[in-house]
This record gives structure tokens, sequence and C-alpha cells, in this order.
């Protein structure tokens, strides 16, 4: 990651992705957005939730893309 650049918390107050994890053969979906911001850094503490995140980088949102993915274990 660039220099001063941090992970916020997500939802179980750790750093890093904790998501889902489905039954073996099941199908499910992806769904991965990238966001283009308008500024270098958004202006988040280091402690900061993902809801705070979210709504800090819609404010700054220049551009979003969307794409859904299938997905199994």
């Amino acid at each position: 990651m660039p220099i001063g650049a941090f992970q916020t918390l997500n939802d179980a107050s750790a750093r890093g992705y904790a998501g889902i994890w489905p039954p073996a053969g099941e199908t499910y979906d992806y769904v991965i957005t990238v966001k283009a911001i308008g500024v270098e850094q958004l202006p988040v503490a280091a402690n900061a939730t993902g809801a705070m995140v979210g709504f800090v980088s819609n404010m700054n949102g220049l551009a979003v893309a969307t794409m859904t993915a299938k997905g199994s274990n």
C-alpha cells in the first residue's frame, strides 16, 4: 500500500477482509464495486467504521463501476 495508506476497521472491529464463507457446493454472488474519488486520501480516522468510509467515499465520488461474479467453495 502507498505510504500513509491504512485499512479501516471491518464490521468485526478488525482490520482486513471478513467476508462470507458459504457452505461447500452452494453458488453465491460476489458484488465488486470500485470507486474513483476526487481526493488523494479520504479524510477518515484509522478507527473509522465501514459506514463512515462508505459515506465519505460517496461524498467524494467521481465515478462508480460494479460487477457481479458467481462463486462457490
